[in-house]
Formats: structure tokens, sequence, C-alpha cells
């Protein structure tokens, strides 16, 4: 098509993709597309739709001239499958003028039909015209739609496009549910495992999804977060791990499905966990999010806010501790940036790794305070992390208006057995609990069994009181 145009009929099944192909078309700069219009031949009768068809093409070649040095125009006439009911002569007076038009136009005219006997008709009776309005061999072209192996990855994809980035897991799909509806389309038979099926029948699971959840939602009380807050000296890698990056409040910190489920196969957590459970857990019936708490702040916020009966118990003298490290105010400017209380505050995360040199350093100096913490809250002396959760409480309680009501070891409100190590309960109406890894022990999978070991207690309350959901 360096100076003329063509014609072509694409063939294919209906639902199979043929017009969302042809959009794509405008996508693939290579290709060099100018530009891309739709004729609509159901707006007319049968009898007129040529005529109409025809005075678009026209309008269109006045364009196609001055847009030629920027690539070939394509118009789409959908919805004229066939030319039954046309008399003869209308159908060769269509395409000898047709013909003339795309002699001197790079347009090139795709015609969706779904019958090859109807194809083969018109392109029969076109040949009767003229031979140069096709392409040699490519007069019909044959479009069967994306291989069904991609159905999946075209449904996330789509999803994705079109809603801003957003993932499946934000619609309360999981991967899983993919697959089975996959499963269920190829049950059907060849004309109906089509991917417009596949992605109708997705929706719907959604709307189904949605419409159980919400009225799971609304026979609660109120909603419940569940934070998980690390604090080793590699916490801020494996909260990169495990939490999606966004910094709008709403999204910041949540519980990425995927990376989680990772921890799931082929283990014996397979048999509590599967992928529709998970997310039901992380952002159905609560939102689960995932942070890191920098040693060095966390260290300074316990030996400020702790008696010094529990500084001894902890050793934090003897950890050689900056004397600033044991004041509130010091304590208080440290948490105050950290992803916690930004959260609570319901402000902006900041993303991106820390930097070295201070930071680094103030690592460093805890590193020795947080291994005795570490211990303590394991059990060691006699230890727990109830001292560590006040104290850590007490500062945070410190940072916030006084309508954030904190409640540390005490028991949940509605879910029977659940004892939070941090509760917060916010203006906005929500239960915050905060459960704190105190481990020292880096490796990601050790935070992984944590996370899912606390998020199936708290499930097995709820599905005590609802039922397990479908």
């Amino acid at each position: 098509m360096e100076h003329s145009g063509r014609l072509t009929f694409l063939h294919g099944r209906p639902g199979v993709g043929k017009s969302t192909f042809i959009q794509s078309l405008t996508w693939r700069t290579q290709l060099l597309v100018s530009q891309l219009e739709q004729f609509d031949a159901s707006e007319y009768p049968i009898a007129n739709a040529l005529d109409r068809a025809l005075a678009k093409i026209r309008s269109f070649s006045e364009a196609a001239a001055k847009k030629s040095d920027l690539g070939a125009l394509v118009l789409v006439i959908n919805y004229l499958e066939n030319l039954e009911g046309v008399p003869e002569e209308e159908v060769r007076g269509f395409f000898r003028s047709l013909n003339g038009i795309l002699r001197k136009n790079r347009i090139l005219i795709i015609w969706p039909v779904t019958s090859r006997d109807d194809a083969a008709r018109m392109m029969a009776e076109a040949a009767r015209v003229s031979g140069t309005l096709f392409h040699a061999g490519k007069e019909i072209i044959e479009f069967h739609g994306p291989a069904q192996n991609a159905f999946a990855t075209i449904a996330r994809n789509t999803i994705a496009v079109l809603n801003d980035g957003k993932l499946l897991e934000d619609f309360d799909l999981t991967n899983d549910d993919l697959d089975e509806l996959l499963l269920e389309l190829q049950g059907l038979g060849r004309d109906q495992s089509t991917i417009r099926n596949y992605l109708r029948r997705i929706k719907e699971s959604w709307i189904s999804r949605t419409n159980q959840l919400s009225a799971i939602r609304a026979s609660f009380p109120k909603h419940s977060e569940i934070w998980f807050v690390v604090a080793h000296k590699d916490a801020e890698e494996v909260a990169d791990q495990f939490a999606r990056k966004n910094p709008a409040p709403e999204e910041a910190w949540r519980a990425n499905h995927g990376k989680l489920m990772e921890y799931i196969h082929d283990n014996q957590r397979a048999a509590d966990w599967n992928a529709k459970r998970l997310q039901f857990a992380i952002g159905g019936a609560f939102t689960c999010r995932i942070f890191y708490l920098p040693t060095s702040t966390l260290v300074t916020a316990v030996a400020a806010y702790s008696d010094k009966t529990l500084q001894g118990r902890l050793q934090l003298e003897k950890a050689k501790l900056p004397p600033s490290w044991f004041k509130k105010d010091f304590a208080r400017k440290r948490l105050n940036t950290t992803p916690i209380v930004r959260q609570l505050k319901g402000e902006n995360a900041k993303l991106g790794k820390r930097r070295s040199g201070t930071v680094a350093t103030a690592l460093t100096k805890a590193a020795p305070a947080f291994a005795n913490l570490s211990r303590f809250a394991s059990g060691d002396a006699g230890g727990s992390d109830e001292p560590l959760n006040h104290a850590l409480a007490g500062a945070l309680k410190d940072l916030l208006p006084k309508d954030y009501v904190f409640a540390v070891e005490q028991p949940h409100p509605w879910l029977p057995n659940i004892i939070p190590d941090i509760r917060v309960d916010t203006p906005a109406d929500r239960h915050i609990c905060i459960e704190m890894f105190y481990s020292a022990r880096t490796d990601a999978y050790v935070a992984a069994d944590y996370i899912l070991r606390k998020l199936d207690r708290y499930m097995r309350q709820l599905e005590a009181k609802i039922g397990t959901p479908k």
C-alpha cells in the first residue's frame, strides 16, 4: 500500500476478538496507521447501506490525501455480513466506485464477516469489476483469535489497562478463578470458547463475588485492618517483597497476594490456604498491610517509653545506646516519619529505599539492643512481647490525636479468641490490628510463615461466625 489502497475480508467466529484486534492496529507504531474509523452499517436499511458506506469512504479519501505521509488510513465496515437483497448492479457499482477510490488513496478497508461463504460471494462480485482491490493471498484473512492458553493473561492485562493499573486481586478475583472459568468455558464446546465469553464470565463472577462480600462486610460492626510490622535489620526488603507499592493511603502497603501464594504451594500451608481464601483474608474480609519499622526507631521507642525496670531487663544501657535515644521527644521524631504513622494519619506513603549514611549508622547502633528485644519477646528470661507492645503503643499514642483509641493486648471487639498486639480504633470507624514481628531472623520465608499463621487465626474465628465463603 505504497500509493494505493486495498480491501480485505476478516473472517472469524463471533466473539473471537476481531474488533479488538482491528482497534489494536493503531497501537502498533511500526504499521504506520495514521487514522482508524468505524462504519456501522446496522444504522441503515440494507438497501441504503452500500451507498452510505461509499459516502463514508469518499469523505475518508479526502483525509487520506492529506495524511498519506503519516501512514495508511483504516476504515472498518461493521455489521454488513452479506449483501443478500441488494441488486446485483448496485453491488457491482459499489465495488467499481470503491476500486476507483482505492487506486488513488492509501486506505485499507477491513470488512469483518462471520461466514466464509458470504465473504467468498462478495469477493467474487468484486473480482468481476477489478483484480486490484485485494492483495493476492489476503483476500480473506482467517482470524481465529488468541490461543486459549493466553486467555488468562489477556484478562489480567485487560483489567489493568481499563482500571488504571489495578490488579486482579483488587476485584477479589485470583489466578485460580481465571483457571476454573477457563475450564468451564472449554466444556461448552468450540463455538462458545471465545475470549468474549471468557471475559463476560469473569465479569459475572466478579459481580457475584462482590455481592457476596458486600453482604459479609455489612454484617461486621466495623471494618478491621490487619497490619504486620517487621522490624529486623532487613525489614525494608521484606516489606518491599510482600507489600504492593502505591503512595495512595488506601492502596499503600497492601499485602501482595501473588508473593504470599509463593509460600503456600507444595507445602503444609496448602492444607489451610488456597488462592480464594488468601484473597478473602487480605482484601475481602480484612485489609491486610505489611510494613517495616526501622530497627533503630523501634529501639528508641521502647527505650524512651519503658520504665527503668524494663530497660534493665532489656539490658539497654549495656547496648551503649546514645543518651538521646532514651528521650521521648527524640523517639516521637523518629517514629513520626515511619510508614505506619504516615498510614495512621492518612498521609501518602514515601516509596523508595532509605539511603545510607546516618540511617545505616543508626541501624548499626541499634543492632545489639534489638537482639535483646528479640530474645525478650520470644520468652527468653521470662520475657514476652507485651511490655514492648505497651511501649510502642505509648509512643504512637503521643503522636496521634485523642480520637485515636489504643488498646494493647486486649481481645478483639467482635472476633473471639483474637488478641492483637496493638489495636487502634480510628476516627474513620476502623479497627486496626497491629501484629509485631519481633524476630531477628531475616529470611523472607520466616516472615511469610508468621503472616500466614496469624492470618489463619483471624480467618478461623471469622469462618466460625459466618461460614467459609465460596
